[in-house]
């Protein structure tokens, strides 16, 4: 690792530390996996990654991440490794059970990269605007290639 990280919830691992730049590694039990390997991802997964890791710093503790969909505007913020509301901690975790289960089910190692499959990152305390609607929800799970644009504002 680069030496320059954060600890997200990138990819649904709580213990995810992600260094905004050159990779992501997920702690699994005592071992480290590569989930990025030697793959480039695309400019849009790295702003939206490096947009995302910003709302975690002290220096940004009070911003939120706006999320352009086709479906309408989600707002939220990265859910930390060391989240401190039960509620989506173990929402959180359970992400992170589904995923194992996914890729154990389907014999696949945990590094490996899926054809159609973007990835995904997490986001708690979410506001969903969509037309005249509103909706709140602690959780929720955010796949990349479902983002159309991509900001950061001040939290209201």
């Amino acid at each position: 690792i680069c030496g320059n990280t954060q600890n997200l919830s990138i990819y649904g691992f709580p213990n995810a530390t992600f260094c905004g730049i050159l990779c992501m590694q997920v702690t699994v039990g005592a071992e480290c996996e590569r989930m990025e390997k030697d793959i480039m991802t695309t400019l849009k997964k790295d702003l939206i990654k490096q947009f995302s890791a910003m709302t975690t710093f002290e220096t940004m503790k009070d911003s939120r991440l706006v999320l352009i969909t086709s479906a309408g505007m989600i707002i939220g913020t990265a859910v930390p490794a060391e989240e401190a509301d039960p509620a989506v901690s173990s929402m959180s975790r359970v992400t992170t059970e589904l995923v194992r289960g996914y890729y154990k089910e389907n014999r696949l190692p945990m590094d490996a990269q899926l054809d159609g499959d973007d990835g995904f990152f997490t986001l708690k305390n979410v506001t969903i605007q969509s037309a005249n609607t509103t909706a709140n929800v602690p959780f929720m799970v955010v796949f990349f290639d479902q983002v159309i644009g991509v900001t950061i504002i001040g939290n209201e």
